[in-house]
């Protein structure tokens, strides 16, 4: 997944995040996994994570009344998308 853009879930200032591995433990996701992108990294006293995401961007913003992602890989085709409302 290196390269692959997260669209809607940046601050207003940049919307989308990249994950690479400058800022990804793992881009890799084994069958039936799963993905933790979070705000803060593991050892951050504010975090309310109890396992190590796998990648951090502090710019990570998701509105509490819902929000629209999509995934999409290093050519801009999308893979997948989630929406969800509080």
């Amino acid at each position: 997944m290196n390269n692959f853009i997260v669209e809607g879930i940046g601050n207003s200032t940049n919307p989308n995040l990249t994950l690479n591995t400058g800022n990804c433990n793992n881009l890799n996701i084994k069958a039936g996994g799963y993905f933790i992108i979070s705000k803060f990294n593991f050892n951050n006293s504010e975090t309310l994570l109890n396992i190590a995401p796998d990648c951090v961007f502090n710019n990570l913003e998701i509105d509490k009344n819902g929000e629209n992602m999509f995934l999409k890989n290093s050519l801009g085709q999308l893979v997948d998308e989630v929406s969800f409302k509080n």
